[in-house]
């Protein structure tokens, strides 16, 4: 409620759910899971069109995931899947591919796993293949079912690296 209504508001909202699923606070998660509702089948679009985070669908997925709502997230994640694949934007079919298959592991039937294992497979195929080495990393799961954690980024790990722009 607190959140100014203005350009920068869906953005705002979308970087919020991010940072309350790290923290694991499924109440509020769950709030601005809400506040996304009627924006389904949108991108969220920052910086005045500078930059589009990917489909709000998405978010509204993690969201609905960091709330146990796993049927929700999964509906939600699969049609952010389809957006982005229209789109063509392969890092973001990549990770949405490695957040679908984490729910559908999470709701524990066989044929969820499996497809959570096939997603799995694609999304980190495509990590490697696009050198998305952050995202191979944050979803390399331990040999054990169910010991997936995602770790949350240190600053540490952030500003140990350099970074460069190069102009081709």
């Amino acid at each position: 409620a607190e959140i100014p209504r203005d350009a920068d508001w869906m953005a705002t909202v979308v970087l919020l759910v991010r940072a309350g699923a790290r923290l694991g606070d499924a109440r509020r998660t769950r709030q601005l899971g809400e506040l996304l509702e009627p924006y389904a089948g949108r991108a969220v679009i920052a910086g005045r069109a500078a930059i589009c985070l990917g489909p709000v669908d998405r978010f509204a997925g993690i969201a609905a995931a960091t709330a146990g709502r796993l049927e929700a997230a999964a509906d939600h994640l699969e049609r952010a899947l389809a957006m982005a694949r229209s789109w063509g934007a392969e890092p973001t079919i990549a990770t949405i591919r490695l957040e679908l298959a984490d729910v559908l592991e999470r709701a524990g039937d066989d044929s969820s796993r499996a497809s959570a294992r096939a997603l799995r497979s694609e999304g980190l195929a495509a990590a490697e293949r696009l050198e998305l080495t952050g995202l191979q990393e944050r979803w390399t799961r331990a040999d054990e079912p169910g010991e997936h954690q995602a770790p949350a980024p240190t600053v540490a790990a952030a500003t140990a690296l350099g970074a460069a722009f190069y102009r081709r």
